[in-house]
């Protein structure tokens, strides 16, 4: 029985079904060559493996992880491994902003340790120079989840497109105001700056009653 993902394993975004397959093939062929990581009775890396293992209907081989840096060890396997872009980054450090950390998570980065683990209130700053991103781009990628968009947040997530042009897909439509309710608008700020005497002139000349 498949075991289900740990929360730190789910920052980064499966392969694409193309790549999969090719895993798939490979375990078929040689066998599942590096056993799938568990953390608290859950996958923290091998997702892909284990799925590939699953495909090939192949027993799949498990390990438990015993260090004291779960995070930090899934940030540094894969971005090691990985070729993810910028914006798949900035989509990663954004849910990096929201993660809850395990009591185990609290040790600071040195500068020889390079990934490393923040606090567990890990702010916008800290979360892009974990996955080497502007905190723009962090930004960004936040207001895209806060949009609640499944379908732009799994694009950018997957890499098929950018940040910059998924904040444009989320952001909010301008509001339309009909032009008469616009041209009417600038007519009572003109009534209110003419004054009783340049009102009394405006209704004579309209043939109105003053």
């Amino acid at each position: 029985m498949a075991k289900a993902p740990h929360p730190y394993s789910e920052l980064f975004p499966m392969m694409n079904a193309k790549a999969l397959r090719e895993l798939t093939t490979s375990v078929s062929e040689d066998g599942l060559q590096e056993p799938i990581l568990t953390f608290e009775g859950k996958v923290l890396d091998g997702r892909n493996r284990q799925a590939a293992c699953s495909n090939a209907n192949i027993k799949p081989v498990y390990k438990r992880y015993t260090g004291d840096d779960a995070l930090g060890f899934v940030l540094r396997s894969n971005l090691h491994r990985r070729h993810l872009t910028t914006s798949q980054r900035g989509e990663v450090a954004a849910r990096l902003t929201t993660l809850k950390l395990g009591d185990n998570q609290h040790t600071e980065p040195t500068e020889d340790e390079g990934v490393g683990i923040p606090t567990p209130s890990i702010s916008i700053d800290k979360a892009a120079k974990l996955l080497n991103v502007g905190r723009d781009t962090v930004i960004g990628a936040k207001k895209i989840h806060d949009s609640g968009d499944d379908d732009v947040i799994e694009a950018v997530r997957t890499g098929d497109i950018s940040i910059n042009k998924a904040v444009k897909l989320v952001a909010p439509a301008p509001i339309l105001i009909p032009v008469e309710e616009v041209q009417s608008g600038k007519l009572l700020r003109l009534w209110d700056k003419t004054g009783p005497g340049g009102r009394k002139l405006f209704l004579q000349g309209i043939g109105a009653r003053v």
